[in-house]
Formats: C-alpha cells, sequence, structure tokens
C-alpha cells in the first residue's frame, strides 16, 4: 500500500485558510489528509484492479487519547472540520488511531453523517462508539496484515501526532 501527502495543497490549506465564500477554496481547505490505494506489483493484473476500486480512499486520519477502547470524542474544531469534508468529499474514510488494541478503526464519513451535522450545527464535539460504529481498518483495507499493523503501531504514532495541527 502506498501513499502520497500534498504538502503544496496542505501549504495552500494554511494560506486561504480565511478566504470565505469562493467554493474551490472551502473544498480545498476541507480536503482529507490522504489519498491511498493498493500498488502491490506482486498482484496479477485483475486484482490490483479490483482492489484499486474497492480498497483506494480519501483518508482522514485523527488521534485520540482516550481511557477507552470503546468510546471517543473528537474535538469541535475537528467535527467542524468533518462536516465540512461531508459538504465536499463525502467518500471519505475517517480513520481513527486510540493507543489502546485494535488501536486503528475507520468508518466512511457519510454514514456518520447524522451524528458529526448534529453536534457541529451546536458547536460541540462529537462523540463515537468505537465498537458500534466503526471497525477495524483492515476492513477497508484487505491487504494489510493485522499482526504487522499492530508492529507498526509505535513508530507510527509521531506521524500521526503530525496530522492534529487540523484539529
Amino acid at each position: 500500500m502506498t501513499h502520497f501527502f500534498k504538502e503544496q495543497v496542505d501549504e495552500l490549506q494554511q494560506l486561504i485558510r480565511t478566504w470565505d465564500g469562493n467554493q474551490s477554496v472551502l473544498r480545498v481547505s476541507a480536503a482529507p489528509d490522504l489519498y491511498v490505494t493498493i500498488a502491490d506489483p506482486n498482484l496479477g493484473t485483475e486484482e490490483r484492479k479490483h482492489l484499486a476500486r474497492n480498497e483506494t480512499h480519501f483518508v482522514e486520519v485523527t488521534s485520540q487519547n482516550t481511557m477507552s477502547a470503546e468510546s471517543v470524542t473528537l474535538p469541535r474544531k475537528k467535527t467542524e472540520r468533518l462536516a465540512r469534508q461531508l459538504d465536499y468529499w463525502r467518500d471519505t474514510l475517517l480513520v481513527i488511531y486510540i493507543q489502546k488494541e485494535p488501536f486503528w478503526y475507520a468508518q466512511q464519513l457519510d454514514k456518520l453523517e447524522e451524528k458529526i451535522r448534529e453536534a457541529a450545527k451546536n458547536s460541540r464535539p462529537v462523540e463515537f462508539n468505537l465498537p458500534k460504529e466503526f471497525v477495524p481498518v483492515t476492513e477497508f483495507f484487505t491487504k494489510i496484515d493485522r499482526e504487522k499493523l499492530s508492529g507498526y503501531t509505535k513508530p507510527l504514532r509521531p506521524f500521526v501526532e503530525r496530522l492534529r495541527p487540523h484539529e
């Protein structure tokens, strides 16, 4: 699996964050963190096509410190960002990293819409029940080995923490 992070777009997001009204600017400022797709040269052409069709996602990543492996509360600013992404990037996959097993949870943003919009409308944080509303990230990316993913958790922590300025 490979991914890229558009540093130029991220820099542009910071520059234009205060330009209200222009739909293109608003869309760019709400852009997800990552574009993730399958790029395994060991797979056959048909399998690669199938995986690329079904396992290519725009991904918004967030990390939350929580004492519970069952619930997580995203801050108000993050909630507002997710509401903007629903306007422009409905097909985004929300990935939440917590410091408890299974560590990485995922869900399609549009499936969380009602809860996100209600919280954003009332300028409050949004709370999710992870086991009920999310699935392990490996359900969306079937080529990820669960055991290997656990081994990457500590080394990836600094990367995930760098994504937090959006919140």
